[in-house]
């Protein structure tokens, strides 16, 4: 995400409006990437925040009671300073009944968000600062029944999950004129 690696698949599902590009590399691309690039890449980049204003929403409902709400905006808060937010919620009702414990599974519960700030002091250096995270608490995954047609479980204990997580990424371009210009990506997750 952004030039950052992300070590858990789970931040690479962000359910955000401010993607603005996906690219898929073939592998193996351990030299640009690192070893775990063996097979490839898919390198994903959000907006980066500038002059124009923008705003992104999302409203959405379907059966199981699902329900998607997403924003994104971005734009200047002072003189060569820009800002970007996104958050998403996303829930489902479970369609799967445990007759064991009697709930309900393979629900949704997914809480992500990204803020964004973008320095360019000079024409030649520009700065860019990112921070994202997710909390999920669904009991979609690891549920699974016997019998293709049966919509009942009879698992001993419900599956549940309590993830979070949080990244940073900070990306520093300097111009060096000439066609060339000077990168540095650092990121934690």
């Amino acid at each position: 995400f952004d030039g950052g690696y992300h070590p858990k698949n789970l931040g690479a599902q962000q359910e955000l409006l401010d993607i603005e590009t996906v690219e898929v590399v073939r592998g193996p691309q351990g030299q640009t990437f690192g070893h775990s690039a063996s097979a490839g890449a898919l390198l994903i980049n959000s907006t980066v925040p500038g002059p124009d204003k923008t705003f992104r929403a999302q409203l959405a409902y379907g059966t199981d009671n699902e329900f998607r709400v997403g924003a994104a905006a971005s734009g200047p808060i002072a003189e060569n300073i820009f800002a970007g937010l996104a958050a998403s919620y996303h829930r489902r009702d479970g369609f799967t009944h445990n007759v064991t414990t009697g709930s309900d599974l393979n629900d949704i519960d997914y809480l992500a968000g990204r803020g964004k700030l973008r320095f360019t002091p000079t024409d030649k250096l520009d700065i860019v600062l990112s921070l994202s995270g997710l909390h999920d608490k669904s009991t979609a995954r690891g549920v699974q029944t016997l019998d293709y047609g049966d919509k009942n479980a009879r698992n001993q204990i419900d599956a549940a999950q309590d993830y979070k997580q949080v990244n940073f990424v900070g990306t520093v371009n300097y111009d060096l004129g000439d066609r060339l210009k000077l990168t540095s990506i650092t990121a934690a997750a």
